[in-house]
């Protein structure tokens, strides 16, 4: 398989176009790479402060059922089993136009980190998917006292397509600008939805 073949393979894989840097530095938020477990694949990694509380965003992120679309490329997210803030969730994307499909069974653990931080770790079970690797980590701090939120993400998966590790990592990078604006829009109209319960609009 050429490159070129391989570069679109990953590009139709991945359903994200790339940002160009103009365009990053616009946003409120920052991404980069992050080295990853190994030499190769790197994460992706942004962030940035969102304008909703934390105990808002920790609602959505706990809320493992819903994470097609915070994922970038996944449609699909089951809980298999769950125990407080431990579960066990099945991903799964179509590609290719719906020609092939990927899928992982992955283990979301929400723990409290250091102050005030809570982490959410995502890791891959092993024989329990079709790509190489899946890492991802959510990391929740409150400002404001919490009425603002600064939120950083990071993510790694390597889909076993025969293209360069550099161009892996690029799609990593923008990938997490594209989850952290998911992650921007359920937060904004959850506020929406509760003030209109709220009868303040």
């Amino acid at each position: 398989m050429n490159r070129r073949v391989s570069a679109l393979l990953l590009s139709v894989f991945l359903g994200s176009a790339s940002l160009s840097a103009a365009s990053a530095r616009a946003e409120d938020y920052a991404i980069t790479n992050v080295p990853g477990p190994s030499d190769g694949v790197e994460y992706g990694r942004v962030e940035g402060v969102l304008d909703a509380s934390t105990e808002e965003v920790l609602a959505i992120l706990h809320d493992y059922s819903k994470y097609a679309g915070l994922f970038p490329y996944f449609q699909t997210t089951k809980v298999l089993s769950q125990r407080g803030g431990d579960a066990i969730v099945y991903l799964e994307a179509k590609v290719l136009h719906g020609a092939a499909t990927l899928w992982g069974q992955v283990r979301m653990k929400a723990t409290p980190g250091q102050d005030g931080t809570e982490v959410i770790d995502v890791k891959m079970m092993k024989g329990k998917a079709n790509v190489t690797e899946f890492l991802a980590r959510w990391e929740i701090t409150p400002v404001d006292g919490g009425e603002r939120t600064k939120v950083a993400f990071q993510l790694l998966v390597d889909p076993d397509l025969p293209v360069p590790n550099a161009l892996v990592s690029n799609e990593m990078k923008n990938s997490v600008g594209k989850a952290f604006r998911a992650l921007r829009k359920r937060t904004a109209e959850r506020g929406a939805v509760a003030s209109l319960s709220r009868g303040v609009m």
